[in-house]
């Protein structure tokens, strides 16, 4: 029965107008495919809870050796009265 449902909702997304929402996962290794219902069709992971997070978790950090954050302030010239 669960085969039969997953056939039947392949059927009617791909065969529809929804087949152009149909996605790759960008996680590295991951073969996953999902249906992209965003608003502006920009999601790319199949699951933010795993791939999303793995691939977050591998960027360098904002504060990186090298690299001085930006902090607001720094961007604000001062006023007086």
């Amino acid at each position: 029965m669960p085969l039969e449902v997953l056939a039947t909702n392949a059927i009617h997304i791909l065969g529809g107008s929804d087949r152009g929402r149909v996605k790759n996962c960008e996680g590295p290794g991951c073969a996953g495919l999902f249906l992209d219902t965003t608003r502006g069709a920009n999601r790319r992971w199949c699951s933010m809870n795993t791939c999303g997070n793995k691939v977050k978790k591998s960027r360098p950090a904002a504060g990186a050796p090298g690299k001085a954050p930006i902090r607001p302030a720094d961007n604000v010239i001062a006023r007086n009265g």
